[in-house]
């Protein structure tokens, strides 16, 4: 596992789990009757196997190209997303100090993922033969 895998990986988690956790917050503290849906258990189950994926994806030598294209799905997955979110700052609806941060945390969100696919393609091909 090279530095910026492992620096990248423990951003990409921090990120994650707080974004998880900040979602949460606000969903359970918006004082409405709240319906648990299958997506509220599905989210943190997401974000928890793709963390324990992308951590065992360089120890793991059995089975490595479905690991590889699984965690670069559930990292497409998460680039959507910020994308996503990156247009609903653009959009206007949010207060200006709200939109630095949030370009802010987007952005290194999505250099993380961006680092943690190029350094998983150059794993997998420094130890394909």
């Amino acid at each position: 596992m090279t530095r910026k895998y492992k620096i990248s990986l423990i951003i990409y988690s921090c990120m994650l789990i707080f974004a998880i956790l900040f979602n949460a917050v606000v969903f359970l503290a918006s004082g409405h009757r709240i319906k648990f849906g299958i997506h509220q258990y599905l989210i943190p189950v997401y974000a928890i196997l793709s963390i324990i994926l992308l951590a065992l994806f360089p120890k793991l030598e059995n089975y490595r190209n479905l690991i590889l294209i699984t965690c670069l799905f559930f990292l497409g997955i998460s680039l959507y997303f910020a994308l996503q979110f990156m247009l609903m700052i653009f959009s206007g609806d949010f207060i200006s100090e709200f939109i630095f941060f949030g370009l802010l945390f987007i952005g290194i969100f999505i250099t993380s993922i961006v680092i943690l696919a190029i350094e998983m393609l150059k794993i997998r091909k420094s130890t394909s033969h």
